[in-house]
Order: structure tokens, then sequence, then C-alpha cells
């Protein structure tokens, strides 16, 4: 099953994605196993990029397999009386609407046992500054795919310094 789980992710495929999970986990699966099993899948994708094999659609196609795999898991990875590892503030910056990296840091962070405050994309400077000040986070997490979204990053650092 996780082999499957693994096969499905390097190829993209969100349709059956949620009841391979969910299957496994309904059959005892330790659920850290399907975790490493679906971030396999991420490295034979990513491996087929980097060699010319899948290309950019590919890619984000494993990403998005990923994702909707990590919202069954999710839950039972971070249930029970787990001590925080500490609080995480994550956001794509202001221009930028791609949320597939950012949010696959978000899942294995709260797998490791962090809190992870999600601001979602195209988050402004000052609304990343609030969640600093709202959630005091040990670590702020700035996404950007598009070069042009650097500026944005920055100006989020001009903002926490005011």
């Amino acid at each position: 099953m996780k082999t499957a789980i693994a096969a499905a992710v390097a190829e993209g495929n969100v349709y059956d994605m949620e009841d391979m999970v969910t299957s496994a986990l309904d059959a005892g699966q330790n659920p850290k196993e399907l975790l490493e099993a679906m971030m396999a899948g991420l490295r034979t994708c990513g491996d087929r990029f980097e060699s010319g094999e899948y290309f950019l659609p590919e890619l984000m196609g494993a990403g998005e397999a990923f994702t909707v795999g990590m919202k069954v898991l999710a839950p039972v990875l971070t249930a029970g009386d787990r001590t925080s590892q500490g609080t995480v503030v994550l956001g794509t910056v202001r221009g930028d609407v791609h949320d597939i990296g950012k949010n696959l840091v978000g899942f294995m962070l709260e797998s490791a046992g962090f809190t992870v405050v999600n601001l979602g994309v195209d988050v402004s400077a000052v609304a990343f500054a609030q969640a600093v000040r709202d959630h005091e986070p040990q670590v702020l997490g700035l996404s950007g795919l598009l070069t042009t979204t650097m500026l944005g990053m920055e100006d989020v650092i001009e903002e926490l310094k005011r």
C-alpha cells in the first residue's frame, strides 16, 4: 500500500490520494510510514524533473497529490498531547498566489510537532507583521515562487523593523 501511495504522489494522482491514505490508515498502517511514502513520491517526482523526464506541470501535480494526502494524514500525525516544538508563521508574499511549496513545508512542520499559522497567499507586509505580533513565532516563513515577489519579502522585513 505504501508503494502505491508513493507512486500516486510521484504521478500526481490527486483523484485517488484521499481514498488511498484513508484506506491505509483504516488498515492500521503507521501514519509516519505513510508520510515517508508520500515524501518518497515527491523525491521520485523531483528526480524525474531533474532528469528532464518530468516538467513543471508534473511537479505541481505531485505537490497537489501530496497536499490531498496530507489533509487526511495531518490530523492523525498531530493528534495527542504532544508538546509544541514552537510556532511558525507561513505565508506567500503580496503579488504571488503560489502555495504548494508553502503548504508542503507547513504540513511537514506540523507533523514534526510545530504549531503552524498559515496566512495563505498574496499576504501584505502589514498582515505578516500583525501575525508576528499576535502569535510571537519562533520562525517566520515567507514564500514566493516569482522573482518579482522578492520586493514583497523586503517590504515584510521593513514592516517588521517598525
